[in-house]
């Protein structure tokens, strides 16, 4: 039962109304209170759906025994016994190793903060950035803690001038240098993060630097189909002889950035399509429609659907690109101007 709004101000309002403004006003509420769905309607349920069923597979598989996690550095840490005990948790982990991802825009004392609660400790938001570090030190021997992972170190280095540099060099060795507790220092992240590291032999004995090259078609295409085999046949018992075609696969790393993680994605999401339309093969048009969810990106910036030139959409910028194509359209209109 729908309640009606009502006032002295409104009462008085409809006692003065004709019979047949009140005739046209009931069959006007009932219209405005209808909506009109469109097939956009039908996508955002369809993604919503997509949703509520990635966070069933994800636990589900989160609790499966050897499952992937999301980087080739977090297989690592469950796989090795060296490990054991492990938590992204910090009152949960009771692991050697503690692993923590530095947020963006990252400052030095942020970072102290997120490798001091990653260790469990209490910090305040206004602590000093040296009393932060200060209590990292102080209490490494207390937790035990022998290794230290940074992912999205890049983040830490954004905009950094020479001095920042230094700064952030001196703070990894005083991590690394405490010859009573000796830590061992671990840092993930794009080529850049070796920055704060080059010609520190200080820092280069108690850290681990492993460079993950971007793939390239003449060199790890083979890998590329092998991971498709793996999901789409051996994992979801799905033909793949779409990708027999070595253009498929180039069209998948190059909307992949040529990087395997993201691909990975791709693929999976493009396995979710084919199933669901009760497909006995993964197509590329299947990697199309999830590519679609997967960027926001149009038909024409969809590397698996345009025929020709596919390599030359420039797939990291598309999203930046939408919006500020929307922005100058927008401010173009304001002046009048044609779009």
């Amino acid at each position: 039962m729908t309640t009606v709004p009502s006032s002295a101000f409104v009462d008085r309002i409809r006692k003065l109304r004709s019979a047949e403004r009140q005739s046209v006003s009931t069959v006007m509420t009932t219209v405005r209170a209808a909506y009109f769905g469109t097939d956009t309607d039908t996508e955002l349920d369809a993604a919503i759906d997509d949703m509520f069923d990635d966070v069933v597979e994800t636990l589900e598989a989160s609790a499966t025994p050897g499952t992937r996690k999301t980087s080739t550095f977090a297989r690592m840490i469950h796989r090795r016994k060296e490990f054991e005990g492990f938590s992204y948790v910090p009152h949960l982990n009771t692991s050697p190793l503690i692993s923590v991802k530095a947020p963006s825009p990252c400052t030095l004392r942020i970072l102290g903060i997120t490798i001091a609660r990653g260790m469990g400790l209490v910090v305040g938001e206004n602590m000093a950035e040296n009393e932060v570090w200060n209590h990292i030190i102080d209490n490494l021997p207390i937790r035990d803690v022998r290794f230290i992972h940074i992912d999205e170190f890049q983040h830490v280095m954004e905009n950094r001038n020479s001095l920042d540099i230094a700064k952030i060099t001196n703070a990894m060795k005083r991590l690394v240098q405490t010859p009573e507790h000796p830590v061992w220092l671990l840092v993930t992240g794009m080529p850049e993060v070796g920055i704060p590291f080059e010609g520190e032999t200080q820092l280069w004995r108690r850290k681990s630097y492993v460079l993950f090259e971007e793939m390239t078609f003449e060199r790890h295409a083979d890998i590329c189909l092998e991971m498709i085999n793996f999901f789409a046949t051996d994992k979801a018992n799905l033909q793949h002889d779409a990708f027999l075609v070595p253009e498929n696969v180039q069209r998948l790393m190059h909307a992949s950035l040529f990087r395997l993680g993201i691909a990975i994605d791709v693929v999976i999401k493009g396995i979710r399509v084919a199933l669901k339309e009760q497909a006995t093969s993964l197509s590329i048009e299947h990697l199309a429609t999830a590519y679609k969810a997967f960027t926001g990106c149009q038909a024409s910036a969809n590397p698996f659907l345009v025929r020709e030139n596919f390599s030359s959409i420039e797939v990291d910028k598309y999203l930046t690109r939408l919006l500020e194509s929307g922005k100058a359209e927008a401010g173009a209109k304001a002046k009048g101007g044609k779009a």
